[in-house]
Parts: C-alpha cells; structure tokens; sequence
C-alpha cells in the first residue's frame, strides 16, 4: 500500500514510528518476509518540462507493481486492486462496491486549470456483475468534483459523457474534450471520479479501469 508521512513524522528528532498490521481477527498468525519502503516510480510524476501535458499519472497501473499509487479509492469499505491479464496487461478493478457513485478518485493539480485550455480524458472499462446479480447495459459519466474558490463548497462538473455498455462488452474505450471554464479555473482543490447514471441497480457492479489519460489538446497553460 501507499504510505504518506507528514512534515511532524519525518523529523529526525521523531523516534517512536512503528509499523502496524491492522485487520486480521485474534488469534491468526502474520508471519512478515520482508518489507520495502520506497518511492513510487517515474510514471507517477509529471515530466518537470511539461507540468501540464499529462494530468493522470499511472492511468495505465503499470507502474508501481502491484500498488495502485496514485489512485485512491473513495470509501474505506471498496478496496482497489491491480489485476494482471494473460497478455500481461495490468489494469485496476474497484471491488465491493456500494454506491452507484463508487469510484476510483484522482487528486488533480489545478495549477493546470487554466481558463480556457481545453484538456482530452480517455479511459477503458469494463463491467463485472457482482454476485447474483444480472444487468444490462450502463451509462456512465467522468467528471471532476471540485472545490470553489468562490465560497468553499464542493462542486461537480462532468467532463465526458460515456455510451451505454454491458458485462458482454469486456473493455470499451470512451473519449471526449473538456474546457476549463471560470469555476474550474477558480477551483482551490480538485478531484477526479466517474459515476454510473443508473443509480438504482449502479453499485451492482465491480469496475476495471485502465488507460485514464487526460492530456493537454489546445490553449495556453
């Protein structure tokens, strides 16, 4: 897993860090082999001559082996986890989802919400039913939840609009353009996360993800 440490932990004055396993019910043995603790990967930071080419780092999830850094998932109870196929393509899935909003989420920098710039998101995914259950075809949408620099509230703006599909369908790609409009470009915090329309029958389904890309296409950052 991903591990954030802030300034207090960090000091080399601070000797009482410790590592703690927490789950496992009582009287279960955990026997630990190793343990690595290490950056994450090139792939999850913006190239430092284009800041603002690439908004979405690790889309792909090829690039921190197994952990899926820097997707997070929005609820403690989903868990998010990085799957191989036989070609060897790896990709996430959000399991145990509850919620026609359950979704991976992706903290954005806006110092790249410029006004104006218009920015290109592609994805991948795919439906999975979860147990005894059996749908039809979905639409779902991308859209950033963002902060107002206004008045401090939280706000969302869809950015693309994805077709219908179905668990028959296996991967779809879905594409559009969005313009960073005067509340994007005004924005103090920003996230991104895709939603299910149907929010009835929405949170019966596990998600794959793979190929989250948002790239610059026209304007000047």
């Amino acid at each position: 897993g991903a591990i954030t440490f802030d300034e207090n932990e960090l000091s080399p004055n601070n000797v009482y860090l410790s590592l703690m396993l927490d789950g496992p019910e009582p009287d279960i043995n955990i026997h630990l082999d190793s343990f690595d603790l290490f950056l994450p990967s090139e792939i999850s930071y913006p190239d430092p001559d284009a800041l603002c080419t690439e908004l979405v780092f690790n889309g792909n999830a090829e690039g921190n082996g197994f952990n899926p850094y820097p997707m997070e998932n929005d609820a403690w109870s989903e868990r998010i986890l990085i799957l191989e196929e036989e070609d060897g393509n790896k990709f996430f899935r959000l399991a145990d989802r509850n919620s026609h909003s359950s979704s991976m989420k992706y903290h954005l920098d806006i110092n790249c919400f410029v006004r104006g710039v218009t920015y290109t998101i592609t994805s991948r995914v795919r439906y999975h039913h979860q147990d005894g259950f059996v749908g039809g075809s979905e639409s779902y949408y991308w859209y950033v939840r963002y902060e107002s620099g206004l008045d401090g509230s939280w706000r969302d703006r869809t950015i693309v609009n994805c077709n219908a599909q179905s668990v028959d369908d296996g991967w779809v790609t879905c594409t559009g353009n969005f313009i960073i409009d005067k509340d994007l470009g005004e924005a103090t915090d920003a996230w991104l996360k895709m939603k299910i329309d149907n929010s009835s029958d929405g949170d019966k389904y596990d998600i794959d993800y793979d190929d989250i890309n948002i790239v610059f296409h026209e304007g000047y950052v």
